[in-house]
């Protein structure tokens, strides 16, 4: 809530003066904000995926980490513009692979993604016309 009514102020400045140097250096320092959210936790408990952004944009990109010692790693997705808003991961049943929701299409309908743990190889699933949310795995993986 807090944060809504921060950015709320902020944009409220910039439609007001954007020419306004501490208006500038506010967004300047959002758009370094680093925020994270939709985090997922792999059932077997060794990796991790997250959505990173700024807080100065909806924008934000899948990481997916192995807990053990890992480094973060952006998913890359190859047809996918530089700015995509990705979410909800969804890690299979066995952990070997991670699904998730992006803007990657450059249209408003959002395209399901599979990416591989180990690899970190992603691939578009299907083409998605309308609204869709929160992608789950069937109990034995194979949906």
């Amino acid at each position: 809530m807090r944060r809504s009514l921060f950015l709320l102020s902020a944009i409220s400045l910039c439609a007001q003066d954007s020419g306004n140097p501490p208006v500038s250096k506010l967004l300047e320092v959002l758009n370094r904000t680093v925020t994270y959210r939709d985090i997922a936790i792999s059932p077997d408990g060794e990796r991790l995926a997250w959505v990173q952004g700024t807080a100065g944009s909806r924008a934000g990109k899948i990481h997916m980490m192995r807990l053990s010692g890992g480094q973060d790693r952006e998913v890359t997705l190859e047809t996918a513009p530089a700015t995509r808003e990705d979410k909800t991961p969804a890690w299979s049943p066995d952990s070997k692979a991670l699904v998730f929701f992006s803007s990657s299409g450059g249209k408003s309908d959002p395209q399901l993604w599979l990416v591989d743990a180990t690899s970190h190889n992603a691939r578009k699933l299907a083409p998605q016309k309308g609204f869709a949310q929160r992608p789950r795995w069937s109990p034995d993986g194979k949906q």
